[in-house]
């Protein structure tokens, strides 16, 4: 695998700087890199496609758009609230407005040499983890493999389920019985009859509908909604417990 590296520091030197020990890191780590480096956030968020990108360092004092407002623009712009994102600041009180994004770390650069080694470990393992997390089905004649955390939902329509991912659709003859007893422990939600949602793309749960982070709105069983609200709850604090246990 090659790691695609995004970096942005409005400060020129701390940039190169950042860049130098990220490559030698993870040449140490075997890995092989390639790395972008941006010292205007808005050119970042220009560059395509930021999908492709596998870590995200970004300096969190900066005049033009700071850090965490840069990583929310990201999440936006990919659509997706789990973005692999590494914080290099001096502020070390913005700590807790950083954690509103989930990163994986927060490096202090008065502590630069002893936390940016744990923060490139943390990414690969990240992607390790990730790359061993994949649903695997046969759709239109073919094997397809895709990555759980990237499904959004899945809709049932008598014997054929609807798999949907971002702007695709993938369609595959299964029960959605089955699905559900696999992608359970995956935090795949039974919101109702006839669809299952991937807790993580979830912004909010209305009286009648969920509603997703890309504004897709799934029906919501009446029966079900204390269950769902309660389990959604639950999954939210077992992820924050585990992202404060790795980012700081």
């Amino acid at each position: 695998m090659i790691y695609n590296i995004a970096i942005c520091d409005d400060n020129p030197h701390a940039c190169k700087c950042l860049s130098t020990s990220i490559q030698h890191l993870f040449q140490l780590h075997g890995q092989e890199i390639n790395l972008h480096s941006y010292t205007d956030p808005y050119k970042l968020l220009q560059s395509t496609p930021l999908t492709t990108y596998h870590a995200f360092f970004l300096d969190i004092d900066m005049p033009a758009l700071n850090g965490i407002m840069l990583a929310k623009k990201l999440m936006e712009i990919t659509q997706t609230r789990e973005l692999p994102l590494i914080y290099i600041s001096s502020k070390e009180e913005m700590v807790y407005s950083a954690l509103q994004t989930r990163p994986l770390r927060f490096v202090r650069k008065s502590h630069f040499r002893q936390e940016i080694d744990e923060a490139v470990t943390c990414i690969i393992s990240y992607h390790n983890e990730k790359s061993e997390n994949l649903f695997v089905a046969e759709s239109s004649g073919k094997l397809i493999s895709l990555p759980i955390s990237q499904i959004e939902y899945i809709e049932s329509i008598d014997k054929i389920q609807l798999i949907h991912i971002q702007d695709q659709m993938y369609e595959i003859h299964s029960r959605m019985q089955m699905l559900e007893e696999k992608l359970r422990s995956f935090g795949f939600l039974r919101v109702h009859k006839s669809y299952l949602v991937n807790y993580i793309h979830i912004f909010s749960i209305e009286s009648k509908n969920v509603i997703l982070d890309d504004d897709s709105r799934i029906p919501l069983s009446k029966h079900r909604i204390h269950d769902i609200k309660n389990e959604y709850m639950r999954l939210i604090q077992k992820q924050n417990k585990l992202y404060s246990s790795c980012s700081f």
